[in-house]
Formats: C-alpha cells, sequence, structure tokens
C-alpha cells in the first residue's frame, strides 16, 4: 500500500511517543495514553527510547482501532 507523506509527516518507520502523537494529529498525552498506546507495541530500539512502528499506526486507523 502506497503511503502519501503529508507536510508533518515522519519518514522514518519508528517514531518515539511525540512523533507518534503528531502523526495522528493528537496534542494531548492523556488521550495518547487513553485510545493509542493500550493497542500498540512499544518497542525498545537498541540505544533509542522507547518507539512505535508507523506501520502499525496507519493499520489501527484504517481497521478503525482508535476508537
Amino acid at each position: 500500500m502506497e503511503h502519501e507523506i503529508g507536510i508533518n509527516e515522519p519518514t522514518q518507520r519508528w517514531l518515539t511517543s511525540a512523533q507518534a502523537r503528531r502523526y495522528v494529529g493528537i496534542k494531548s498525552v492523556k488521550t495518547w495514553n487513553k485510545v493509542f498506546r493500550p493497542n500498540l507495541n512499544a518497542y525498545k530500539l537498541l540505544n533509542s527510547s522507547t518507539r512505535y512502528d508507523r506501520l502499525e499506526i496507519d493499520e489501527m486507523i484504517l481497521n478503525g482501532n482508535n476508537k
């Protein structure tokens, strides 16, 4: 599936929590923690903080699992 890149969208696959919130357009950490975080896998990449997979976020949004 081809993904169009918007102006503010990161092009990398692994996103920090702040980048992931911006990617989905959520400013509130509370909303992110309640709606998205429980449904996503968190990955600890070598020598970095916890990251989220942009492809999982896309799939979650497409399937409507973010309600």
